[in-house]
């Protein structure tokens, strides 16, 4: 079966990215010609000798209307080529599976702002033109598969629920003297409570947040931060460690894991910190709220500094390991997703 991923840019950077590259894989080891259609192209990347690229050169144009002309050329590739199923990791219409990371118009009403620009409006197009013209949507969250049905009224049958995938074989518990060994690699000599934070600076991600939240938390209670972003006025209590490539590591030496995300339509990181036995905290504006259980972690109030700290404390002094369920592991696992999308596309 010859698949087309869509996606705008091929290189190291965030959760779509990651999916790309497990999605090549993943459908390449179960037999299948995988080709990709994308514009940015990171040349330091290792790819397979016969992976197929088609190039979709827009490096002549202003950034912000990039990509209003890759949607338009992205589905001529689609209507040329004739894949037998076209996958469109977001905004890009014409497809035959849609992976909807989030909407415009939900991530404009979480951050308390209205539509005030051209590249709004051009997105808000976008987004409504992807999910009229493909086949069916996969939304990451219940979350957003309301948003997309509610916002934009789309038929909520053609809205399924696919929860994104993780390599399991790589987030996964250790034992207590792998985990010591780790807590003293990252945080030498410290014998607190130790907190993580996997993302960039943004403050829709929460960054600005956590350094309010840390600000009263005392030396005993450490934030490590692994992310690109700016990390200036950070407090004694919180160590920046700049881009890793070992997240897994820092999920197993941590105590909680902190996601206060304003506006996230899944958040892969969360799936993953479970997976090594660390309990979340998340904000209520986070899609991967609904795979905490009971023992697992905790939805808490968007903003709430009081609710956080409390939370923060309890968490982390309570050295809870989590167990995922077997059936939940399986559904996130890269391989099981990778079956049921095709399954939908046929």
């Amino acid at each position: 079966m010859r698949i087309g991923i869509v996606h705008f840019r091929l290189l190291h950077n965030g959760g779509l990215e990651r999916r790309l590259f497990n999605y090549i894989r993943v459908f390449r080891a179960m037999g299948h010609q995988v080709e990709v259609v994308v514009s940015k192209v990171d040349p330091s990347i290792e790819l397979p000798s016969d992976l197929r690229l088609h190039r979709i050169d827009l490096s002549a144009l202003p950034k912000p209307v990039r990509m209003y002309f890759f949607d338009k050329k992205a589905a001529q590739v689609i209507k040329k080529e004739r894949f037998d199923v076209s996958l469109s990791l977001g905004r890009t219409g014409d497809n035959d599976l849609l992976i909807c990371p989030g909407t415009h118009k939900g991530y404009l009403r979480a951050m308390g702002t209205v539509v005030s620009s051209p590249i709004d409006l051009m997105n808000i197009w976008l987004d409504k033109r992807a999910y009229r013209t493909s086949r069916v949507i996969l939304a990451a969250s219940e979350m957003m598969r309301q948003e997309v049905v509610g916002l934009h009224d789309i038929d909520p049958e053609k809205v399924k629920v696919l929860l994104p995938p993780i390599d399991v074989a790589r987030f996964h518990t250790v034992s207590d003297e792998e985990r010591s060994a780790l807590r003293e690699k990252y945080l030498p000599g410290f014998k607190g409570r130790i907190a993580v934070f996997v993302s960039n600076g943004s403050s829709q991600k929460g960054f600005d947040f956590l350094k309010e939240v840390f600000a009263d938390m005392g030396p005993n209670v450490m934030l490590m931060i692994a992310g690109s972003g700016n990390r200036s006025g950070l407090g004694s209590n919180i160590l920046h460690l700049g881009y890793s490539s070992r997240t897994e590591e820092l999920f197993r030496a941590a105590d909680v894991m902190v996601h206060p995300a304003r506006y996230e339509s899944f958040a892969q990181v969360v799936a993953e910190s479970l997976l090594c036995g660390t309990p979340a905290l998340v904000s209520d504006m986070v899609g991967a709220k609904c795979i905490i259980g009971p023992g697992m972690g905790a939805v808490l109030p968007v903003g709430d500094l009081d609710a956080w700290r409390r939370a923060i404390m309890q968490w982390s002094s309570a050295a809870t390991r989590v167990s995922v369920p077997d059936p939940l592991r399986q559904q996130l696992s890269t391989e099981d997703h990778c079956l049921q999308m095709l399954r939908l596309a046929s």
